[in-house]
Formats: structure tokens, sequence, C-alpha cells
């Protein structure tokens, strides 16, 4: 079974964006600030706008829990979106979360584990 890692990256100005990857965190957060023409078939979040305002090294970006399995990585990334309040208008999430997770791997794939 695979280990999900959920992180957190928050701006400068305090808003965050809540993600899930089954690869390292920072590979994810790459996949993030590269144009989505370099990434076919990964899809862009929200939090895409907060990158192009302050910039990638304008982000703090932290690993703040793991799950075991896609699902409960869905339900664990759901939850803390709602916990820290990144949904928008006050964050970068655009959804409740958990969405990406459970798409084919082909047309989203997210991934997870260490964070910097």
């Amino acid at each position: 079974m695979t280990i999900y890692s959920i992180y957190l990256a928050i701006d400068p100005d305090g808003r965050g964006y809540v993600g899930c990857t089954r690869h390292s965190v920072r590979h994810r957060w790459f996949q993030h600030v590269l144009p989505p023409r370099q990434w076919p078939g990964v899809a862009k979040a929200c939090v895409s706008d907060g990158i192009k305002k302050f910039g990638r090294e304008g982000f703090k970006v932290f690993h703040i829990a793991s799950a075991m399995g896609v699902e409960n990585a869905a339900a664990v990334e759901r939850d803390l979106i709602e916990q820290w309040g990144t949904r928008r208008p006050s964050g970068y999430n655009g959804n409740i979360g958990g969405g990406g997770l459970t798409r084919s791997r082909n047309s989203h794939p997210f991934e997870v584990s260490e964070a910097f």
C-alpha cells in the first residue's frame, strides 16, 4: 500500500494551499512551479496564481501529515483543507480536496514524501 504525504504551502500574506502526493513533497512543489506545458497531464492548482505573484521562493512548504492508501490520503487532505481554511477565497484550494487522488494516475499524477 502506498504512503501519501500531505503538505501545506503558505505565501507571505498567510494564504495557504494543502496538497497531497505519493512522491516527494519537493517533487510535487517543483511540478506546481513549472509552466503547464512542461508537465503534460499534471493539473495546475489554483496555487499557481500565488506562485506567479510571489515566486516559488515566496512560499514556505511543509510536510504536515502522512496517510496510508489513496482513500485515507484523500480524507486527510479534505480534513486539513478545512482545518487550515485553505479553500478559496481565503486560500488557494479550489475545491474540498481529495479529487485529484482518486482520478486515474495517468490523468493526474499526484505524489508524496518529504518537505523542505
